[in-house]
Parts: C-alpha cells; structure tokens; sequence
C-alpha cells in the first residue's frame, strides 16, 4: 500500500511539472491573439522578435527566465510567456518608428492583458488613409514660429506622447553646441492638427567621466 502511495505521489509530483509546450505552440498561440486584435491584413507587418522570452520555474521552487526560440521544448513549469512582434508598417519606416508588441500569456497560454495597440496611428488600425499632416505643412508651421535665429539647421523627429498618446513631432532649434554644452529651444506639433506648444529654450550638459 504505502509503495502505491508513494508512486501516486511521485506520478503526481510529476505531473504538477509537465506544463511545459512546444515553443511553436506559444508563438503560435500569441499569433492568434494578435491577429484577433489587429486583423489578417495587418498582422502581416508584424514580425516575431527574437527577444520574446519565457518564464520557468525549477523544482527547487527557483524561477528563470528562457528566450523563445522556434520549435523547442519549454523547461520544467511554464510560469508566464512575453512574445514580442514588431510593427513594420511603411507608413511608421518612413519616420523610423517602429512599435513593439507585447503579448503577455499566462501557464495555461491565456492572454494576461489586453494587447497594448496605442503606438500603432489609429487610421492604421482602422485601414484608412493617413489624417497626418504632409512634411511640407510642418515645415511651414516651423517657419511661422518666432524662433531665434542660429546658422544650426533645425532638427525634427516624430515621436509618441505618453501623456497625450498622440504623435507629435518634436522640433530642435540649436543655438549653441560644444563639448560640454547644448543650448536649443524646443517645441512640438501635433501630426493630426498642426497645434504647435510654445517654444522653450533649454540647456544641456554632457557627462564626462574620467
């Protein structure tokens, strides 16, 4: 009786350590989720990061941490499962933006969390025409503002504004630049309406280490 026992708790002990997957399973898995969120036609400019990682747990009770790669067997207790996929929409190329996708799964490959779409321009989201504003109607905004006068060419990037969870884009007029110092005003333009933030002057210094 006792050696009955004894091997229905080791079976037992066994099993509570066997939820582990094919990785392909949990890529896969993510795949869906996504694709449920986004749709057929853009998920096709998502691209599977290989930083996508995997949380185990050992049977000394002791967690670490695996990155995903194609077609392995997961170790020991899956815990959880982060599987990253970049956005690589041409629209977002042409301003070197690019998104990353977090899809959080859980031990039995359930979404954690409902995937994060902010950083992806909702007329894309939508499969509409861009609403942004043309570089040439930035340029001109640019030019309209009082700024002070430099022989340094203005600088401008489009960026996500986590306050707002707009684009913006985020102009530099550089006025002084050494080594060790860099005075610029700064200001930012909505893509959408071309509302412009008041220029501010800002200075900045770089860290030497000797």
């Amino acid at each position: 009786m006792k050696k009955i026992t004894l091997l229905l708790f080791f079976l037992l002990f066994q099993i509570s350590f066997s939820q582990t997957y094919n990785t392909n399973e949990i890529i896969q898995k993510a795949e869906f989720y996504l694709k449920e969120a986004v749709g057929e036609d853009l998920f096709s400019y998502f691209k599977f990061d290989e930083y996508s990682y995997y949380e185990y747990q050992k049977r000394n009770k002791k967690t670490k941490f695996k990155k995903i790669k194609a077609d392995k067997k997961t170790k020991d207790k899956l815990i959880n499962a982060e599987v990253r996929f970049v956005f690589m929409h041409p629209d977002l190329k042409k301003y070197n933006l690019f998104k990353t996708c977090y899809i959080e799964l859980d031990e039995k490959l359930n979404l954690k969390k409902p995937i994060d779409l902010s950083r992806i321009p909702k007329y894309i989201l939508k499969n509409k025409s861009s609403n942004w504003l043309k570089e040439t109607k930035i340029d001109e905004i640019i030019q309209s503002q009082k700024l002070k006068k430099t022989n340094s060419p203005i600088y401008k990037q489009v960026i996500f504004n986590e306050k707002t969870n707009t684009f913006v884009w985020e102009v530099r007029n550089i006025l002084f630049q050494d080594k060790i110092r860099y005075d610029f005003e700064i200001f930012y333009i909505d893509c959408i309406t071309g509302d412009a933030t008041k220029p501010q002057t800002l200075r900045t210094f770089v860290a030497i280490c000797y």
